[in-house]
């Protein structure tokens, strides 16, 4: 029973989230309340269960997650479909045909946001887990520990700050949560050199 409460409180945690992102405009309160509940019901997982109890509470926000993300993806329309509403035969005719004009792509923008968000986030990842081996070796971890640290560290602070950037408003906001993330990992980083 001592499990039920914290799992429950984690999936209301993803519940909320979903809600929050769903909404026209964000909501930082809701969404900052949410990853409150979480973060303290994994907390108190690993406190009272040390890595099994995270592990536990991490699958449960991850299946979690993933059924409220499906579900969202089977109930929405394709972008396509929304953009360009009822088509009328004659329309559909010519677009089959091949007399029509693509759509544009954003391309541009869209090759800009995975680079900020997948090799960006990753390098700034990499960063903050070679920065908490420094710091786990400065403060006289072993060095199996210290070593084993940063495998724990990228994965983790690249989901984060990957979400985080994903959340931005736009490219400006993204590059911000990457240089915001970067900054303090690097001065960790010259510190403990």
């Amino acid at each position: 029973m001592d499990l039920v409460l914290p799992l429950l409180l984690i999936v209301l945690s993803a519940g909320l989230l979903r809600y929050s992102w769903g909404l026209p405009q964000r909501s930082g309160p809701l969404n900052a309340g949410a990853w409150l509940i979480g973060a303290a019901a994994l907390f108190v997982l690993t406190r009272r269960d040390g890595a099994w109890g995270l592990s536990v509470g991490l699958s449960a926000a991850l299946v979690a997650t993933v059924i409220l993300l499906g579900w969202a993806a089977i109930r929405s329309p394709g972008r396509r479909a929304q953009e360009r509403g009822p088509e009328r035969a004659t329309e559909r005719a010519t677009r089959v045909r091949g007399n029509f004009t693509p759509e544009p792509t954003a391309l541009g923008r869209r090759s800009a946001w995975f680079l900020l968000s997948v090799p960006g986030a990753a390098g700034a990842a990499l960063l903050w887990a070679v920065a908490g081996q420094g710091l786990a070796r400065a403060g006289g971890w072993h060095s199996a520990d210290s070593g084993a640290l940063p495998f724990l560290l990228m994965p983790t602070v690249w989901g984060l700050l990957a979400g985080g950037m994903l959340m931005a408003s736009g490219l400006r906001g993204g590059l911000f949560w990457l240089i915001a993330a970067s900054i303090p990992a690097a001065a960790i980083l010259m510190l403990t050199i």
